[in-house]
């Protein structure tokens, strides 16, 4: 009985070492030079940027004016659920 309780003591510690370390990993999300972040090897990782064809995804269509354009992602993002805007700039 002891050896089983040691045993499922070290398994949840070890789920909670597992946990805490993939959630301290940081992605490396954004823009840089102008260009998006690389895809990663998930397979639900999509880019309108990307040269992998089965990541590829067509850029989502522009409106009349950018401010439409935004607005309207913005109101399809915030439908979603759960999202949030941290920043934004003019471009």
């Amino acid at each position: 009985m002891t050896i089983a309780l040691i045993i499922f003591a070290i398994f949840v510690i070890g789920n909670i070492a597992r946990l805490v370390y993939q959630n301290a990993i940081v992605p490396e999300l954004g823009v840089t030079d102008g260009q998006l972040a690389p895809v990663s090897k998930k397979p639900n990782n999509v880019s309108t940027q990307t040269n992998q064809a089965n990541k590829l995804v067509e850029p989502l269509p522009a409106k009349a004016t950018l401010e439409q354009t935004m607005a309207t992602i913005k109101k399809a993002v915030q439908a979603y659920g759960g999202a949030t805007f941290e920043h934004e700039t003019s471009n």
